[in-house]
């Protein structure tokens, strides 16, 4: 008796779902939802995950390059020379590379807004986290026989 009230009270659905599993459930059976298979998630996570990685080593390689350009053209000595020494390093310095650096910092953080890492994180403190992140890394490739092994491919005429 009292299971045919409860059934009867649903209006034709079933006992103890709410009203968003019906509308669930009625969005899937009118094919408003499509179904999509499990590899087709796993695709997605991978190809996002190896996009994050990417774009990192692209913003790495960036800032290290603006970092090793400073340095061979004296502009962060030129910082310790005064008030012209504090313009010719503003002028030295690699804006565009910068920018774009910043730039995919941002979509970086957008990308990884996506994942668990960062979820529900606030985007100032997941963009400051990046920003430290690629600059210690940067000045760290910088200061270690990596960036001396980079040099060494270069032809003498850039730096």
């Amino acid at each position: 008796m009292i299971l045919s009230n409860t059934i009867n009270n649903t209006q034709g659905g079933f006992a103890g779902r709410s009203e968003i599993e019906e509308n669930v459930i009625q969005a899937i059976r009118s094919g408003q939802v499509k179904m999509r298979p499990r590899w087709h998630f796993l695709l997605k996570s991978v190809v996002g995950f190896l996009g994050i990685v990417a774009i990192f080593f692209v913003i790495l390689a960036m800032v290290s390059l603006a970092v090793f350009a400073l340095q061979a053209n004296g502009g962060v000595l030129s910082a310790s020379l005064g008030p012209i020494g504090i313009h010719t390093f503003f002028t030295l310095f690699p804006w565009a590379l910068l920018a774009l650096a910043v730039i995919l910092i941002a979509v970086l953080g957008a990308m990884l807004d996506h994942f668990t890492v960062a979820y529900q994180q606030p985007f100032l403190y997941l963009m400051l986290t990046l920003l430290i992140v690629v600059a210690l890394a940067s000045v760290a490739i910088a200061e270690t026989s990596i960036g001396n092994h980079i040099i060494s491919y270069l032809p003498p005429s850039l730096y």
